[in-house]
């Protein structure tokens, strides 16, 4: 057998985690192998960020008290935690609310937009399907921009096949930077 050797970056393993938990999330596959993809992938970024000076949306939010942080981080990444450990907990159960994740995914395309300057397409595209499924966590400024750029469209945010076709259009339309 002959050995194969791939040298990448921990930005580059981040990207390929979430590229395919997002895939994986519109072809409405398995949750928890989602929810494990993008937690790695998560903390890999939230890492490299935190060096940065960059925020994650989530674990750094300015609405979460000091006192109460590391209670929450433990709380978020409970599921996660969950799915990769049995050493002290190998009869647990766990309440799972895979709903939750794609929370994560959006903080996941933020934070390697940050550090990125630029987002894949499979980020770009869960992006906008975030945006449009949740408009009402989003800024009035950046909700018209975004209603002048699909003037005219109607998009049914439940319809994930659409949003698989237009992963395969935003990838040819990078190519052809």
């Amino acid at each position: 057998m002959e050995d194969k050797k791939e040298r990448l970056s921990k930005v580059e393993a981040a990207e390929r985690q979430l590229k395919e938990a997002i895939r994986l999330f519109f072809e409405k596959r398995d949750s928890v192998a989602i929810h494990t993809l993008v937690c790695s992938s998560h903390q890999v970024l939230y890492d490299l960020c935190k060096k940065r000076g960059i925020l994650s949306l989530i674990k750094d939010s300015p609405y979460i008290k000091e006192e109460k942080r590391k209670e929450v981080h433990s709380m978020l990444n409970k599921p996660w935690n969950f799915f990769k450990h049995a050493d002290k907990d190998g009869h647990d159960i766990l309440d799972f609310y895979p709903d939750a994740t794609v929370f994560d995914i959006y903080d996941c395309t933020y934070m390697y937009h940050q550090l990125q300057k630029d987002l894949f397409a499979e980020a770009q595209v869960f992006k906008l399907w975030f945006e449009l499924k949740f408009p009402y966590m989003m800024d009035e400024d950046f909700l018209a921009a975004q209603q002048m750029k699909l003037s005219g469209m109607t998009i049914n945010t439940e319809d994930y096949s659409l949003f698989i076709k237009l992963i395969e259009k935003v990838k040819t339309l990078l190519a052809l930077r």
